[in-house]
């Protein structure tokens, strides 16, 4: 099957309207709780701010505080506005926080904690963490099944992974990820995982019903870090390989490398603008994001990215987001021409970031 035989469809299934209908009841009634248990509005109380009172809310109430970045040093999440005109809210979560997934709606979030060995869930609404889950040794990344409504942690010190059923927020099992599982991607309409095991540099695919493989392991490039499902198919993966600098494009159809791409400069971050049919990647070494075109399956023109790029968020208005190492701030940029429209200076250990539309947008 050659690339342009894969089907670009976007689905919105039964099960996936209805998790959000659920899941947002959930958050309502969480909300309506918190509102009787004290006076002051719940994303007030954790502004580190030097600002007033008034100050404060009128930041929550007439602004957008929807750009999240991980802080490994200071176990927060500080989340800004893109303006960047008030100071940040901080939330404290567990012990070395590396990773940060949004659900289906946008309104929670939830952190990895590797050195904790949980995850924290945060509502985006009282923005606060309300909840802890204990997970398997060293978590250090999970996807989301939005069909079935599950969060599958990566627990990369247990070589395994943990679901939790979103509605209800509890663990249903653990099973086995590979000798040295780091990364998960979903396959939404065969719900299948698709686990990255760093050991024998292959991508592992496992049924969800089954907890089964269902074919051999795919190889891929050595030292693969990370996999992301293509968000307009239901058929292609994107594994990124540092050591090789490469892209491993997976079929989830026939479970094989279709594309192997080199791009160098050691990729560390991938995200997908869908309305322009590309996919970006991070080269921290080299100072660029790449482009790629996910017809043809191939690299773009360098965008020039000063500093030392890591972790990025595609958004689709076709601008995104990306944590500059070595200036320790959070860019935000034009995805087509690369120009920076305005820079937000960070503190600590940045190690991810993640976007996430407040109740009070109006975009």
């Amino acid at each position: 099957m050659t690339p342009n035989q894969l089907k670009r469809t976007r689905k919105l299934s039964p099960s996936i309207t209805k998790f959000i209908i659920l899941l947002l009841t959930v958050i309502i009634l969480q909300v309506l709780i918190n509102s009787f248990e004290r006076s002051t509005p719940p994303n007030v109380a954790n502004v580190s701010s030097s600002a007033s009172t008034n100050n404060a809310k009128q930041t929550q109430t007439n602004q957008s505080p929807n750009i999240s970045v991980v802080d490994s040093a200071k176990n927060s999440i500080e989340i800004y506005n893109y303006n960047n005109d008030s100071p940040p809210t901080v939330i404290k979560v567990g012990n070395d926080p590396v990773a940060m997934i949004p659900d289906p709606t946008g309104l929670q979030q939830y952190v990895i904690n590797k050195g904790s060995n949980n995850v924290s869930v945060i509502s985006m609404i009282s923005v606060k963490a309300y909840k802890t889950i204990a997970v398997g040794n060293a978590p250090v990344a999970a996807a989301i099944d939005s069909a079935t409504g599950i969060l599958y942690v990566v627990n990369s010190g247990s070589n395994s992974i943990t679901s939790i059923q979103l509605l209800g927020l509890k663990v249903i099992r653990s099973f086995y990820g590979g000798p040295a599982p780091v990364s998960i991607a979903i396959d939404q309409t065969s719900d299948v995982a698709y686990i990255v095991d760093q050991g024998d540099n292959a991508v592992l695919p496992v049924n969800l019903s089954t907890f089964k493989p269902i074919a051999a392991p795919i190889a891929v490039a050595s030292d693969p870090m990370k996999i992301m499902s293509d968000q307009n198919s239901d058929s292609v993966g994107y594994v990124l390989s540092q050591a090789t600098g490469t892209v491993s494009i997976i079929s989830y159809i026939s479970s094989k490398v279709i594309a192997t791409l080199n791009i160098g400069g050691q990729p560390t971050s991938i995200c997908e603008e869908y309305n322009q049919g590309l996919i970006y990647v991070t080269l921290g070494s080299s100072n660029q994001i790449v482009p790629i075109d996910l017809i043809a399956f191939s690299p773009l023109k360098p965008i020039s990215m000063p500093g030392e790029p890591t972790s990025l968020y595609c958004l689709p208005n076709g601008n995104g987001f990306v944590i500059d190492l070595q200036s320790l701030s959070a860019k935000y940029f034009s995805l087509l021409t690369g120009s920076i429209i305005n820079s937000i200076p960070l503190t600590g250990d940045p190690v991810a970031l993640s976007y996430s539309p407040s109740k009070y947008e109006s975009t």
